[in-house]
């Protein structure tokens, strides 16, 4: 049965072609699912509304690319701030930058030692993806080999996997907290 979305066309070289699709069968995605995870992630990155107003607004502003503001707030308020910003080893003015951002885009802003711990966990579900993603295609191939499987540690896969999704955990969990958002966990 087709699709509902609206369909997305482009044209490419031959090589272009067959390279995409050699990513897309070794990711385990058809062409047109990996093409749609690209464009989603390039417009999460570059949100378009953002993009058009900042460009109108630095032209208003003669092309300077940010502008200061003032806030008043009560001495809680100010105490809280800091307390929050020091968590991160941010001044209260950065602090108020990436909360006001968070809001707009609707997205987590990571320290950059969160940022890290998030690439490694990525990079070893990445590597465990791959494994796994390796094994189906051998069983897929050929039922004949599949004892083989029993070889696989999966004890240790699945424990490698609790290990950086409680990482990945802590880390959302430290960064809600340090917005002063507490999570139903």
């Amino acid at each position: 049965m087709p699709s509902a979305k609206p369909l997305l066309k482009t044209r490419v070289t031959d090589e272009i072609k067959v390279a995409f699709l050699a990513q897309a069968q070794a990711q385990g995605l058809s062409e047109a699912r990996l093409l749609e995870v690209i464009v989603s992630a390039f417009l999460q990155r570059n949100p378009p509304a953002l993009a058009a107003a900042d460009s109108s607004e630095s032209e208003k502003l003669g092309g300077v690319k940010s502008e200061g503001v003032r806030v008043r707030l009560s001495l809680f308020e100010y105490q809280e701030l800091a307390r929050l910003a020091a968590i991160r080893h941010w001044k209260r003015g950065t602090y108020l930058a990436h909360l006001l951002r968070v809001h707009l885009l609707g997205q987590p802003r990571f320290s950059e030692h969160e940022m890290l711990a998030l690439r490694e966990a990525t990079t070893q579900l990445s590597a465990l993806g791959r494994n796994v993603n390796q094994i189906a295609r051998a069983l897929n191939t050929s039922l004949d080999e599949a004892h083989l499987a029993l070889a696989v540690p999966f004890g240790e896969m699945k424990a490698l996997i609790d290990q950086e999704r409680s990482t990945v955990k802590d880390l959302v969990r430290v960064n809600l907290k340090s917005w002063g958002v507490t999570d139903g966990d």
